[in-house]
């Protein structure tokens, strides 16, 4: 981001960007030697992408579509210290169905702890939007 107002020329190149993002990243957390890149001995961190994504189609310049174009939904298959985590696009290290039905109940927990607030919230930005509109009066 800090290269927009540069002309192009002046961007990291893509080779660039793609190691800042492996080796540098293995540097920043001081994982060197263990993440950031296959080779013998690393961590099996891998990542595959779908090739029929319309980002990679045709495929000219991989790092160049990589970096500028790929997007998260292209993503077919994660691979985490050699244990596969998504599989077809889909996690498969949590029960969907389960997350989603916590997630819904802590929904309703929030929503009914916090009804009373809520519902003050609502009278407040009626008042405030009826003084906007010239009736000071009608919040009592």
């Amino acid at each position: 981001l800090h290269t927009l107002g540069m002309p192009p020329e002046a961007w990291p190149k893509p080779g660039e960007v793609l190691r800042a993002a492996t080796r540098g990243g293995a540097r920043v957390l001081r994982l060197e030697g263990r993440v950031g890149m296959i080779a013998p001995g690393y961590r099996a961190d891998l990542m595959v992408l779908r090739a029929d994504q319309p980002a990679l189609t045709p495929l000219t310049d991989p790092h160049a579509q990589l970096v500028y174009a790929s997007e998260g939904r292209g993503v077919d298959t994660v691979i985490v210290d050699g244990r596969v985590v998504v599989r077809s696009g889909r996690v498969c290290t949590v029960d969907r169905q389960a997350l989603l039905d916590e997630a819904a109940e802590a929904g309703r927990v929030f929503l009914a702890r916090n009804a009373e607030r809520f519902a003050l919230a609502r009278r407040i930005a009626a008042a405030v939007a009826a003084a906007l509109a010239g009736d000071a009066w009608a919040f009592r």
